[in-house]
């Protein structure tokens, strides 16, 4: 057989088009299994720092939360007297300025009305009730606004606690005054005399208590109350006239706090002061500097 003129002709190469496209199309579903994989792991990582910040952030509203909590706690007491808080002085070099003596005589200034700063209520028949400081409230346009109101009530159970504080540098002279205006209506927008027989008005007796700092009347009670230090005096039962009740020395930023108290069944005062004014109970500062 002669096979000297047969022809050969060599396998087309389109065989291989197939075997190319596998190996391509291998290599994307690495790249995306790889991209896929570091997606996941991304995810992951961003939802673990998350979680992560979640807790810290938790931790910290948690503190601010028992901070907060340790520092009301503080004023439990009935009164701050355990952590004072230090009046800053705002008469940097008066006593300096005023004690040259060949400086100018000072100017006389007119009294200054010192209105209380608080007032509450105290039962000894209650000995750990606190009395509500706000009790009425006037309507405006934000809502409710509480009313100035100074209730002086003593009986033989209840006695009243007022603090003032003292800010005027030289006005270092003070009284002790209560002021009942005459022919007091009920019914009155700024006075209001629930009971006020001269009689009665004439036993009640008023003491300095000792405390220095700012009560907190928030959970003031009998059992909290500070303790007399001093009678200073008793109420007059006459109207219409400033009755001093005591005279004392009273430096710029000091608290001054008394008790009206009763201590026989023949005793007893309910009256309210409803305005910013000279009524009722107030401290009249008289110039000390000359």
């Amino acid at each position: 057989m002669d096979i000297s003129n047969s022809n050969y002709e060599l396998l087309s190469q389109d065989e291989d088009v197939p075997l190319d496209s596998t190996k391509s199309s291998g290599r994307n579903m690495h790249l995306i299994s790889t991209l896929t994989y570091h997606a996941i792991r991304l995810s992951f990582i961003v939802i673990g720092f998350c979680a992560i910040a979640d807790v810290c952030l938790a931790a910290y509203i948690a503190h601010l939360y028992f901070k907060t909590t340790s520092t009301v706690s503080v004023f439990a007491s009935g009164r701050v007297d355990s952590h004072p808080i230090p009046l800053r002085n705002t008469y940097i070099g008066f006593d300096k300025l005023y004690s040259d003596l060949n400086r100018p005589k000072v100017p006389q200034h007119a009294p200054v009305i010192n209105l209380p700063r608080a007032s509450a209520q105290i039962s000894s028949a209650e000995p750990t009730k606190v009395f509500p400081q706000w009790t009425e409230f006037i309507v405006e346009s934000n809502g409710l606004v509480p009313r100035y109101a100074i209730n002086l009530h003593a009986t033989t159970q209840i006695s009243t606690i007022v603090q003032f504080r003292v800010i005027d540098y030289g006005m270092e002279d003070c009284e002790l005054v209560l002021k009942v205006p005459p022919n007091s209506q009920p019914n009155s927008t700024k006075w209001v005399s629930t009971d006020f027989r001269s009689e009665k008005v004439a036993q009640v007796d008023v003491w300095s208590l000792s405390t220095e700092v700012q009560l907190d009347f928030r959970s003031l009670s009998w059992t909290t109350r500070p303790k007399r230090s001093s009678h200073v005096g008793r109420l007059d039962g006459s109207t219409g006239n400033n009755q001093i009740i005591s005279r004392f020395h009273c430096p710029w930023g000091s608290y001054h706090t008394f008790e009206f108290s009763c201590d026989t069944s023949d005793c007893g005062i309910d009256v309210t002061n409803f305005s910013k004014e000279a009524i009722g109970v107030y401290i009249l500062q008289h110039q000390s500097l000359q």
